[in-house]
């Protein structure tokens, strides 16, 4: 009898273990972070005032942009506060922007959003020297096409001009920006 027992519990164990479904081995997915050192200058903060705009309204505004990496180390992300610079903005100008390197087409992609309901989508080669041409790909309500333009003076100074091609002719912004403390 204790040898039918003894089988009977071998057989049940032998059983069980076989029952177990086998754990899958999961599929590595390729995990490479983009290298966004070319861009690491636009990190921290910078204080930057508005030089030209197409009516002047916002000639010598002050605003200032944090950069830090954001999304385990994928993207650099920016904020831009812009307090009311004239009696038609009642409230600041709040900017987000996201930019990152695409291996896939070597390309720098920067998406924006803003607090009035704006977005864009803009993509670069990447640094000439010390010149960063963007050109814009998609904007908020089909709205016409830029082209941003830093110039870089140092690692704590660039200038800024964005040109946009309107049916009413070019509208070009400027800014100067030094980096805070």
């Amino acid at each position: 009898m204790r040898t039918r027992m003894l089988v009977f519990t071998i057989i049940m164990a032998l059983a069980a273990g076989r029952a177990v479904p086998a754990t899958a081995t999961p599929t590595p997915v390729p995990d490479t972070k983009p290298d966004l050192s070319a861009m690491s200058m636009f990190l921290g903060t910078w204080n930057c005032k508005s030089v030209k705009s197409p009516d002047g309204r916002t000639n010598g505004h002050i605003f200032a942009t944090t950069a830090s990496m954001a999304l385990d180390g994928r993207w650099i992300e920016t904020d831009q506060d812009t307090p009311p610079f004239d009696q038609y903005r009642t409230r600041d100008f709040v900017l987000k922007s996201y930019l990152t390197f695409d291996l896939a087409t070597k390309t720098w992609v920067t998406m924006t959003v803003d607090n009035l309901g704006g977005y864009s989508v803009a993509m670069s080669s990447g640094w000439n020297g010390d010149t960063l041409v963007t050109n814009d790909k998609v904007q908020a309500n089909g709205g016409p096409l830029g082209v941003d333009t830093v110039t870089r003076f140092s690692g704590t100074h660039y200038h800024d001009h964005y040109e946009v091609m309107t049916p009413k002719g070019d509208q070009i912004f400027e800014s100067d920006c030094t980096k805070g403390t």
